[in-house]
């Protein structure tokens, strides 16, 4: 855990000159739709990559070269290349996906986005979840980011989160409360 908190804060560093220089150039835009494209590319399930980035015993030199011949093939902008090869002098390989995390939390603020979770049995119909967006909209006065996830436990229903916060529509849940006052009566 400690370790995971220390990442982050290094990895905030170097998202915040970036982002801070994004802006200066107004294309805070463009970084965001590339370091996107560069997200799933640099995915949780691409051990090759990430092994890659994050071992040690490779010079800063071949990291270097293989990620600029990477980038130039993908039209990345020189500006993010020379983020990501000042990221690889500082050896600094194996904290990439906290790059990608402390750079959405804080582009997100800047945008007035936040981010919702909505769990569910089934995956939601688009009319669902533009109802969703649409009531946490409202509540909140931000843009809503929702991300769906599936989840067996819930029988009916779904369960919303975001920030500290959190809608319980399921089934269950309702159960527990009819329970709860059987019990007392």
């Amino acid at each position: 855990m400690e370790n995971n908190i220390l990442n982050y804060k290094i990895a905030t560093r170097y998202t915040d000159a970036l982002i801070d220089i994004a802006q200066k150039q107004n294309k805070l835009d463009e970084v965001e739709a590339q370091i996107r494209e560069l997200k799933k590319i640099f995915r949780a399930d691409n051990n090759r990559l990430l092994n890659f980035v994050s071992d040690m015993t490779l010079s800063k030199k071949i990291k270097k070269e293989t990620i600029s011949e990477i980038f130039k093939r993908l039209g990345v902008m020189p500006l993010i290349t020379d983020f990501f090869m000042i990221f690889f002098d500082n050896r600094r390989g194996n904290i990439i996906r906290y790059i990608f995390k402390s750079f959405y939390y804080r582009y997100n603020r800047i945008k007035n986005v936040r981010t919702a979770t909505v769990q569910s049995v089934v995956k939601l119909t688009e009319a669902e979840v533009n109802k969703i967006v649409e009531i946490l909209t409202k509540k909140t006065g931000k843009k809503i980011l929702l991300k769906q996830e599936l989840n067996p436990e819930i029988v009916a229903g779904f369960i919303i989160k975001y920030g500290d916060n959190t809608i319980n529509c399921a089934v269950a849940r309702e159960f527990e409360i009819l329970e709860k006052q059987f019990l007392l009566n």
